[in-house]
């Protein structure tokens, strides 16, 4: 009886083990998957522009695009309430194969156009596939919650992961795959990936283990995440956390508004330097950063992590101080500031996702994720012409502006250490 106990409980330990590999590899799928069209219709777009001669205004303007990101939450109950029945395949991850089946055409079609000719055209086509991006995201938020509520360090971590090397392929590999091909083959080739993203979804993600309620009818579905939110704790812990979900971010977000120029018209790095520093060693170093947040998350509760990560996070701002103050052209200064940067940055990004997900209840999952994500949307959108402002209109220093990205991380501590017993 001892080893037909023993044998049962092998068995059940290696079902669990594969259960939850399979999780992690659906969450990872998932996460390129989201980022690719970001990038593209973000910063690959904008190199497009440029490339071609578009004006500055132009090229201001394509930020604008990003604004379906930011208001998400306004459709996201529409995930939430309708299931499309596909056979056998979930409600928020039948969403997710919807909208990038879309994406698969609208990106084919986006490398038809071309901004010297079409610039209006191809930033409205843009738009919508940011708009069906943006979706997309919102399914597979509500889908992270679903299936990774139970294990939010390894699923946050193993999401963040896909998405950052999602980020790699759709800008460093983007840009020089253009620099050769051009960018209609190169976007006609992401097209390809997202067809490729289509089919391990198919194929390799896995529904729930578990059924989850929905809400009956549109009113519930919009009124109930509200609710259900404030039900949860007192109205002051409440509004305290809101503004943790605000602040955990906002001194990340603001040191990256003028990233670009300080490297570039401060520091007078050429374009080759930042694509070695920018995109491929940050991106790398925020890879390995997700990947070690996911390992040492096991370890830690979720206040932990919040504190560990949220501290780690705000001295790495530091690195842009000194640089500032050092100024001149060091490579490898730069460059070493940069990859500490990022690799603490998606320290702090896995514990935010994972603060989410213990937040969210499963019955409304994709809309309350995308209302509590979009708090931190929120900063990163409007902070650009604040940070304008203070460098222009104020005439701060750069070291004082990062200084100041510093010191907009100690709100955020604050508030972990305050709602430390609900965590």
């Amino acid at each position: 009886m001892a080893l037909i106990s023993q044998d049962f409980n092998l068995a059940k330990n290696s079902t669990m083990r594969f259960s939850l590999s399979q999780k992690i590899l659906g969450l990872f799928i998932l996460g390129m998957s989201s980022g690719l069209p970001a990038v593209l219709i973000g910063s690959t777009l904008q190199a497009w522009f440029t490339y071609s001669g578009a004006s500055l205004i132009s090229i201001g303007f394509l930020s604008l695009i990003g604004l379906p990101y930011t208001y998400k939450f306004l459709w996201s109950f529409f995930l939430d309430r309708f299931d499309l029945n596909i056979y056998k395949i979930s409600q928020h991850r039948a969403w997710i194969l919807l909208a990038q089946f879309i994406l698969i055409f609208l990106l084919f079609l986006l490398a038809n156009f071309s901004p010297s000719t079409q610039p209006k055209l191809l930033a409205g086509l843009a738009l919508v596939i940011a708009f069906i991006s943006a979706t997309q995201d919102i399914a597979s938020s509500g889908y992270l919650v679903d299936i990774g509520k139970d294990q939010s360090g390894p699923s946050a971590a193993s999401f963040i992961t896909g998405y950052r090397i999602s980020m790699i392929i759709a800008g460093a590999l983007a840009l020089i795959l253009a620099d050769h091909l051009g960018f209609k083959i190169t976007y006609q080739i992401m097209s390809s990936l997202m067809f490729l993203f289509f089919i391990l979804n198919l194929l390799f993600i896995p529904n729930p283990t578990h059924e989850t309620l929905r809400p009956k009818n549109i009113k519930q579905a919009i009124t109930e995440p509200f609710l259900n939110f404030f039900k949860k704790y007192p109205v002051k812990i409440s509004i305290l956390i809101l503004l943790l979900l605000f602040f955990y971010k906002l001194g990340n977000a603001f040191l990256f508004t003028f990233n670009t120029v300080f490297l570039l018209r401060i520091l007078h790095f050429s374009l080759t330097d930042l694509a070695l520093a920018n995109k491929i060693m940050g991106l790398s170093a925020a890879l390995l950063g997700g990947v070690i947040a996911g390992l040492w998350m096991r370890k830690l509760s979720l206040f932990q992590a919040l504190l560990i990560f949220g501290l780690i996070q705000a001295l790495a701002n530091l690195g842009y101080v000194l640089l500032a103050f050092i100024g001149g052209t060091h490579f490898d200064l730069m460059a070493s500031v940069l990859f500490i940067e990022y690799f603490c940055s998606a320290l702090g990004s896995t514990a935010f996702i994972a603060l989410t997900m213990h937040l969210c209840d499963l019955k409304y999952s994709a809309s309350q994720y995308a209302l509590l994500n979009s708090l931190e949307s929120v900063g990163t959108v409007y902070l650009g012409p604040i940070a304008g402002f203070l460098l222009v209109g104020l005439k701060i220093s750069w070291p004082e502006f990062y200084l100041l990205s510093f010191l907009l991380c100690i709100p955020g501590l604050v508030l972990v250490l305050i709602l430390k017993k609900y965590f």
